[in-house]
């Protein structure tokens, strides 16, 4: 781990929220039901994503520089947000970038109020620090959710205000 890497973790650490310190009912469900399901998780362990990019098939990846646990996480993430039980009129479609190589979301695919963006690597170097930051101040994300290793972004129409969320993983 870098210098700067240990500073970013450090900072992490002293201002990620649990569930006590959100106000917001999607982020508490969020926190809930994907962060804490431990159940869910177990179930999503086999160190690859699994997911339908719609007309291009089905795919398996594993994302370079993540972490076993945030792979599981991911996992944890696309087959919650694809149940059933969820009540999204439309099933989200997901996305995965590089905070290394995309410093700004018009070099990211095409996104609409249905996807959620996965950037990895948020926080390994200055460089990919500011380009999490480009991303996520961009006016067309609504929702952004910092886990340190993994940046997960929501472009909902239903969130009325821009929000940013630091949590604890």
């Amino acid at each position: 781990m870098s210098p700067y890497s240990l500073r970013e973790y450090i900072r992490y650490k002293w201002q990620a929220k649990s569930r006590h310190g959100i106000h917001s009912p999607f982020v508490y469900d969020f926190i809930e039901h994907v962060l804490l399901n431990k159940e869910l998780q177990q179930q999503n362990n086999s160190g690859y994503i699994s997911y339908n990019a719609g007309d291009a098939g089905n795919f398996s990846i594993k994302l370079a520089g993540v972490p076993e646990k945030y792979m599981v996480l991911i996992a944890t993430i696309i087959a919650y947000y694809n149940s059933p039980n969820q009540s999204f009129q439309e099933k989200p479609e997901f996305r995965f970038s590089n905070a290394e190589n995309t410093g700004h979301l018009s070099e990211a695919q095409p996104l609409s109020s249905l996807h959620i963006l996965i950037v990895s690597n948020i926080h390994t170097s200055k460089h990919t620090s500011a380009n999490w930051k480009n991303i996520y101040t961009d006016p067309k994300v609504r929702l952004s959710i910092d886990l340190y290793h993994i940046g997960i972004l929501f472009f909902r129409n239903e969130f009325k205000e821009k929000q940013h969320f630091t949590l604890k993983y």
